[in-house]
């Protein structure tokens, strides 16, 4: 039965009823239940919640496409940076049932973003994943796969948030958005828009689009249970739990809050943001060159306590260390992110729009053990993150490593408001990530444990990533403001042409990969054909699937392509993407763009049929028939097994399960006589990967004449 807070049981009883009526609610599952939605098409994905609090650790994440087994339960995402991610609202001179409350703040959930701070009752409406177009289909040997695969059941990441969508709106101004709202116990209703984009300009960021509407409602139907109230002094403030380089991160124990269990820095950029603008606009500035060009809170990896016996560990270099699921490229820098978010509009007032550049008006910072300790007295949080200053960053501060308070928590806050029942206003916030790319990683780590890199020379080479994600945000800055003078959407960037369907289906020796026709699918801007053709790109780095690095291999405008070049043994992945001629980019003419190299990748290793091949043995034939023993055993993920045929022959080689039912038929052809080798890579015929455990394999033999019978098994063990 549907619960329901009575206004008439708040007034008789106070506050006090109110708090804990409402967090009654949230633990009863009042209205709608905490959900969440994941979203990436670029380099860069974040997890999203309708209660606003983010994922648990993928937030921010980049760069995106890789995971691995932290013990044998938890496949985890690798590139998250943030634990929690959204905005909390602090009010000053409250008055409810005639009490006045000089500073109260508000968090949406019980799991506060400000360390526990604010009374926790927020309550979520909805949520919900809006699409342009169904996602691509992926088809291997006719089973339909997911990108990231549901089967992978990934930590944080379950089938409910990997949902593909959930409306499809042909007019939507980009591929994906995620749309949430919640109300906060204050009465104020928050609209969420999160938009995120596979144009290779902008797949490194996000923006946000958030409303603040004095509702008056605190929880999840529609009924007003606060009616005409005044809010005074509304400021709201965004704020994370960083873990820059989660994968890092884990390997030395640098995740948590406490002192010594955090390595993150931060700094805000854009002290003298109005500097810059001038008496321009931030589409085309005029004032000083020099000042700070962006309003940016910036999160990077530095130095953690516990490994500094072994030295600077800034970018985390790769010790295999942490998981279960081993990494041997030793060296690579695990943690190379820069990751920030930063305020683009923010209204003057709430019957002034206007973008108020002076915004924000508060950025701070605090460390676990300096923070207020009584998080039910909300006068020095109040002061901490709405003062109207903005603090040093913790090195401009003194501090001279970052572990040494504990981990450090940002916060930038925009305000403070008067907010008259139902009025409202805007707040838009872009958010990105960069670094070294992965093979830069590889390649300065592998020198770095070689000691052909000082520490310092290290660390320079990962702070490029500053420069990386600076690029990346300004970019998208300035896209949003010429956008607004131009009269276009501001949240609107050049299309590329949608990703194809992609069907990948094995053949004897060979792989074949097809995928559906969007040649004739015009620009979405303007309607223009602009298709140019298609590029297929193969992994073969990985047998798990978990960390692959994709290369080109074709490029054309067939819609079929037969990949020969496969061999025994060797996993294979599949991706298609299409792109245009850039006849139609209204930003740079003339350059083509390419659809996500996300959305359609196989996730499972392309089941291919290796038949028997001829081993040559100084020309001679066998004797007798031979059926060897598998090599190696046990194997993952794939063992060869041999044989010898004395005359031509009907051959049969089958694999079966301990019960006997057939697993693989991995060979039934006529043969001459000679010696053979067979693959077998732990699938049945059906292309599904086989359990760990015994199986046998049987080879039967007639020659042509029937005068001679073979019948032989042999065990092998797969183990994953």
């Amino acid at each position: 039965m549907r619960k329901r807070i009575s206004i008439n049981l708040i007034l008789a009883r106070g506050i006090g009823v109110l708090l804990a009526l409402l967090f009654f609610c949230i633990e009863q599952g009042h209205g709608q239940a905490v959900e969440s939605r994941f979203i990436g098409l670029g380099q860069i994905w974040t997890k999203h919640e309708n209660l606003n609090g983010g994922g648990w650790e993928s937030n921010f994440g980049w760069p995106q496409g890789y995971f691995r087994y932290k013990n044998a339960a938890e496949l985890r995402y690798l590139g998250g940076n943030f634990r929690r991610f959204g905005p909390t609202v602090g009010v000053r001179d409250w008055t409810l049932l005639g009490t006045t409350y000089p500073y109260r703040i508000f968090s949406p959930g019980s799991n506060s973003l400000t360390m526990n701070v604010g009374d926790g009752t927020g309550m979520p409406t909805y949520i919900k994943k809006v699409v342009r177009r169904p996602p691509p289909t992926i088809t291997l040997n006719g089973q339909t796969l997911t990108y990231p695969p549901v089967s992978w059941n990934l930590f944080d990441l379950t089938p409910e948030t990997l949902k593909p969508y959930d409306v499809i709106q042909p007019a939507l101004v980009t591929e994906e958005m995620i749309e949430s709202q919640y109300n906060y116990g204050v009465g104020i209703t928050c609209t969420v828009r999160l938009y995120a984009y596979s144009n290779k300009d902008y797949e490194n960021i996000f923006f946000y689009w958030y409303n603040f509407k004095n509702t008056g409602n605190i929880d999840s139907d529609t009924a007003i249970e606060l009616r005409g109230q005044t809010l005074h002094n509304v400021c709201v403030t965004w704020s994370e739990w960083p873990h820059v380089g989660w994968e890092g991160g884990i390997q030395n124990g640098a995740i948590w809050q406490e002192i010594g269990t955090n390595d993150d820095w931060g700094e805000y950029y854009g002290e003298n943001y109005a500097d810059y603008v001038g008496t321009g606009t931030p589409a085309h500035p005029t004032g000083n060159p020099s000042a700070d060009s962006l309003r940016l809170w910036i999160r990077w990896d530095g130095d953690q306590k516990d490994d500094r016996a072994s030295g600077d560990d800034t970018g985390d270099p790769n010790r295999d260390s942490g998981f279960s699921e081993s990494d041997p490229e030793l060296g690579r820098f695990l943690s190379p992110q820069y990751v920030g978010y930063g305020i683009l509009h923010a209204g003057k007032s709430v019957s002034d729009s206007t973008n108020d550049l002076t915004q924000p008006f508060t950025t701070t910072w605090v460390m676990w053990e300096d923070r207020p300790k009584d998080p039910s007295n909300h006068e020095p949080w109040y002061k901490l993150l709405f003062s109207g200053y903005h603090k040093p960053s913790p090195q401009e501060s003194g501090i001279s490593t970052p572990w040494e308070r504990g981990v450090t928590y940002g916060f930038t806050s925009v305000g403070p408001y008067e907010m008259p029942f139902g009025s409202e206003f805007n707040v838009v916030l872009v958010g990105g990530a960069g670094g070294l790319s992965r093979e830069k990683c590889s390649e300065y780590g592998r020198a770095y444990i070689a000691g052909q890199l000082t520490d310092a020379q290290k660390n320079a080479l990962i702070a490029t990533g500053r420069d990386s994600l600076m690029a990346s945000i300004g970019r998208a800055t300035r896209r949003y403001f010429q956008n607004l003078e131009q009269g276009r959407n501001p949240f609107d960037v050049p299309d590329p042409p949608p990703a194809p369907d992609i069907t990948v289906a094995s053949k004897q020796n060979s792989i074949l990969i097809s995928w559906s026709d969007v040649s004739q699918v015009p620009d979405f801007d303007t309607g223009v054909k602009d298709f140019a053709g298609y590029r297929l790109y193969r992994a073969s780095n990985d047998s798990t699937g978990h960390r692959l690095d994709f290369k080109l291999i074709w490029q054309g405008k067939a819609l079929a392509y037969e990949d020969t070049t496969v061999r025994a043994g060797v996993p294979y992945y599949y991706m298609v993407t299409a792109f245009d001629d850039g006849t139609q980019n209204w930003e740079h003419p003339g350059a083509s763009l390419e659809s996500s190299k996300f959305v359609n990748r196989t996730t499972e290793r392309a089941a291919w049929t290796l038949l028997t091949s001829v081993e040559e043995k100084g020309g001679t034939v066998p004797s007798e028939y031979i059926l060897e023993q598998n090599y190696p055993n046990p194997f993952n993920p794939a063992t060869e097994i041999r044989f010898g045929v004395p005359t031509q022959s009907m051959v049969k080689l089958e694999i079966f399960n301990v019960l006997g039912q057939l697993v693989k038929t991995l060979a039934d052809e006529e043969k001459a006589a000679g010696y053979y080798r067979v693959s077998w890579d732990g699938r049945n015929d059906g292309g599904m990967l086989m359990p760990s455990g015994t199986y046998l394999y049987r080879l039967s033999a007639m020659d042509a004449h029937r005068s001679s019978v073979f019948v032989e098994s042999k065990k092998l063990l797969f183990v994953k």
